[in-house]
Parts: C-alpha cells; structure tokens; sequence
C-alpha cells in the first residue's frame, strides 16, 4: 500500500495583517481534472474537495467554492483569502496540496475522496472569484429553473430544445410567446456553479447568475439590470397564472445560492423569457432590441456559414 502524505499545515492568513488590509478579499483558483465524469462528483465529493483546500488555505470552508465542469472532469476551486495573505496562500497551496497530481490525489484520498487526478495547474490569485457569474461569466438559470410552454405545460429549462415555444413578455409587458433558438445556452453537466436567489413580496423567488438580467423599475421592461445589480427593494416583474400582462413585486431578499447546470433561452423574436414566473432579459435591452430585429437573418447566416457559436458568443453579454 502507498502511504499517503499528510495535508500541509495551514498557514496563519491573518497573522500581522491590519484589519483594514483584511477587509479586502482576493481569491486563490486552483484548477485540476480528472478522471470520470461530472455525475460522479456530488455533493459529498464537492464538500470533501472543499474542505482539503480549506485546510491547506487555513481557512473556513464556506470561503471555498468548488466548481465541477465537464472537460474530462474540470475541477476549479477558488478560496476567499483577505488580500494581504494570498500569495502566501497561493504558494503554501502550491508547495502542497497542488505540487503534483499525485500528491493532490493522496490527500484526497486521505480526506475519504477516491479521485484519480490526471493534471494540476498552479494556484493563481484573482481580484474576482471566477465562479462569481456562474461558468465563465455566463448569464443563466440552474437546471431545475422552470419555464411554460406555449401549450401551458410547465417544464424544467434543461428539457427545452431548439424549436420549443414558450411564455415571453413583449416590451410592453404583454403576455406572449417565442420560440427557442440554436444560440440559446445549456451546460447541464456544470456543478456548484454561483447564483443570486432573489425573493419578492408575494413569496415567489428567482435564481440566476449574478450576470443574468431582468427588467427593473416603475414599467415593464426597457429599464433591465443584472442579478448583481439588483438590490432589496427594487421592483421586478412577474406574469401571474391566468394573467395577460406582466405587474410589478418588490424584492425583499437577496442571496447567493449553489446549484447545477447552466441554462439560458435566447428567444427568436428577442422577447423576454418568463422563467419561475418572473420576467428576464438574455442581455440588455439593446441587445435584446437588436435581435427582436435582426435575428433571424443572422441565424440563418451562421447556420450557412457554421459560425452559431460565434455569433452566440457576440450576443450574450460576458463579464
């Protein structure tokens, strides 16, 4: 039996750092695959990766966020370090848990983790977390958001395809509905991504990514703000069962949540998809005046010309 080395010891973050320096937070991303797939990592497996890295960063492991991506397996992993100690942080990562493949391997092992990791990359400090927006800044809802379909069948996000109409708003506010395109997003193999959970006065809650928008303010729906933007009591809209137009709820609470997958509808008229009864924004308003305008000729010379990733990519706001 190989013997298995034990975690490093943590490292002191605080230690003769002022608490004005403390205050500002940095982020130490470590990044490994491996082998598997995405299903196999749960919630146990992700809370026992965070809680190695929490050990070896000398910190709690709610500033550790785990990120569980398809790619063989991408595991990113960032910790919320105070600034003025992360690249101590970093190195002492680096040096130990994160010095090898094997050595990561073994110390998960240790942790009651059986992962077979086939590759490291070295610990980098970040300003941002990179899994703030979700993965890679994508504005999406989880893949347990639920959406209508045009016939009133309510369904999951993660079960709509190219082609499937369902309930939008118009820029009035009027009820209506738009059919889903290629260019839409869907990563359901995605794990622990971050979202924003917001909760309004009539007890209906949203989650989306910090970078997903929705339409703000005393009319619905030209006035449009990202997730991260909103704040506990801003107006947002939402469509009633049975009802025909949109009508405004205060938020009266603000979170960020862990959930799976990564899912946005882009609709073919650029109307506004209504997700758990709430009205969203794909993008903002000028984006989403454009594609109401100019998006079907586009789809139809990206398909022509095999670039509906591009044009994907042009359209859905990135932070």
């Amino acid at each position: 039996m190989v013997s298995q080395p034990s975690p490093p010891s943590p490292p002191s973050p605080t230690s003769g750092v002022s608490s004005d320096s403390a205050s500002t937070t940095s982020y130490v991303v470590s990044e490994f695959t491996a082998s598997g797939d995405v299903t196999d990592y749960g919630d146990t497996e992700r809370q026992a990766i965070a809680a190695v890295f929490a050990t070896a960063a000398g910190v709690a492991v709610s500033a550790v966020t785990v990120v569980i991506a398809s790619a063989s397996v991408k595991i990113t992993v960032s910790i919320e370090v105070p600034s003025a100690s992360a690249n101590v942080i970093q190195t002492t990562i680096s040096s130990g848990v994160m010095s090898s493949p094997s050595t990561l391997q073994a110390t998960l092992g240790a942790a009651g983790t059986s992962v077979t990791v086939a590759s490291v990359v070295p610990p980098s400090v970040a300003a941002t977390s990179p899994n703030a927006d979700g993965d890679n800044g994508d504005p999406c809802f989880p893949s347990s958001a639920l959406v209508t379909l045009a016939d009133g069948t309510i369904t999951r996000i993660d079960k709509l395809t190219t082609g499937d109409a369902i309930f939008a708003v118009l820029s009035n506010g009027a009820l209506t509905t738009d059919t889903v395109t290629l260019l839409s997003i869907a990563k359901p193999d995605v794990r622990g991504a971050t979202f924003i959970n917001l909760t309004v006065s009539n007890g209906g809650s949203l989650t989306l990514t910090p970078a997903h928008h929705l339409p703000v303010g005393a009319s619905c729906c030209s006035n449009v703000k990202t997730a991260a933007e909103v704040a506990v009591g801003e107006t947002v809209w939402r469509v009633q069962a049975g009802a025909n137009t949109a009508v405004s709820h205060t938020v009266t609470k603000v979170t960020r949540v862990s959930a799976a997958g990564l899912h946005s509808p882009v609709l073919a008229s650029g109307s506004f998809p209504v997700v758990e009864g709430f009205v969203t924004s794909f993008d903002s308003f000028n984006k989403v005046r454009l594609a109401k305008y100019g998006l079907a000729p586009l789809l139809a010379a990206c398909e022509a010309t095999s670039t509906c990733e591009v044009l994907k990519r042009m359209l859905i706001a990135r932070t």
